[in-house]
């Protein structure tokens, strides 16, 4: 069965849903109040069991397999290219994002020399035993310009672009590349009713 990357993605998370769905169960129970032939029953019970455990790990192989072959794919066709391209791009939005919500730092050279002035002034009157001196006092302030507000606002748009690209590329790749589940898969995936 051929089914576009898309879908079979699609598959793959049906497929780990119903494993977390159905956890097989190692257990069963008796009824002491009705007639059953005790043989029978345990054998039953050990064979559903059987079946339980032989589904899942039947559906952990096709699983695998689907997720190969959407690698696979991924690799054949570019896809892992468009997934890379655009992380680095997330990543440069996020740098360009810490800049624009640090804010215009208004702080004048004028006014960072009399911030200093101050601090050391008041190092020099503070009584010694309260004021020690650490060698990380100082004076704090904001390092932006307005200008590299406005260049991160171009970066951030640019990289916004970028992404879109690599998302449109990402979808219209898994929209038309197929890949091929084996029959027998296609049998267990219908046994479970993910497809």
């Amino acid at each position: 069965m051929k089914v576009s990357l898309k879908e079979a993605r699609r598959i793959e998370r049906r497929i780990e849903t119903e494993q977390h769905n159905k956890p097989v169960s190692f257990d069963s129970s008796i009824s002491i109040y009705e007639a059953v032939d005790v043989d029978f029953a345990l054998e039953k019970a050990r064979t559903k069991t059987e079946d339980a455990i032989e589904n899942l790990v039947g559906l952990i192989m096709a699983r695998s397999l689907i997720r190969r072959a959407i690698q696979q794919a991924n690799e054949e066709y570019g896809i892992n290219a468009f997934i890379s391209e655009r992380e680095e791009y997330i990543r440069l939005s996020a740098v360009w994002t810490d800049v624009i919500n640090a804010g215009v730092g208004d702080t004048s050279a004028y006014a960072l020399r009399k911030m200093i002035e101050t601090e050391l002034e008041r190092s020099k009157t503070v009584i010694r035993g309260i004021y020690n001196g650490n060698s990380d006092d100082g004076v704090s302030f904001n390092t932006v310009s307005k200008s590299l507000i406005e260049s991160a606002n171009n970066e951030k748009r640019l990289t916004q672009k970028n992404i879109d690209t690599c998302d449109d590329s990402i979808a219209g790749k898994n929209a038309t590349v197929t890949i091929e589940i084996p029959c027998d898969v296609v049998e267990l995936l219908n046994k479970n009713n993910i497809i």
